[in-house]
């Protein structure tokens, strides 16, 4: 597990996550992030269990679709802030359509 939680942060390195074969959990929460791009993941991706975003403004608008893919085999944790329509929206109730 690695923590980041309370650290203002907005992004993360796209080589952030290398070397690292057996991590399964992240925890984002209360941050600044409004998307997370796939770069820093894809070395993860296939023993990644749980992303934890609680108390980010995420932008739900499409911009972590990738996270959401059907095949996925990790959860993602935390709410919308936007689009309005999706605001409140738990992450894990979105498809990957959005």
């Amino acid at each position: 597990m690695v923590e980041f939680s309370d650290n203002e942060l907005t992004s993360l390195p796209a080589d952030m996550f290398n070397n690292m074969p057996v991590l399964e959990s992240v925890t984002l929460s209360r941050n600044k992030f409004t998307t997370l791009l796939p770069e820093p993941w894809k070395p993860m991706l296939g023993q990644l269990r749980l992303v934890t975003l609680d108390d980010n403004p995420i932008d739900c608008n499409g911009t972590i679709s990738w996270m959401l893919q059907s095949n996925a085999r990790h959860k993602v944790s935390g709410t919308c802030a936007t689009p309005p329509n999706l605001a409140g929206t738990r992450i894990s109730d979105l498809d990957d359509s959005r």
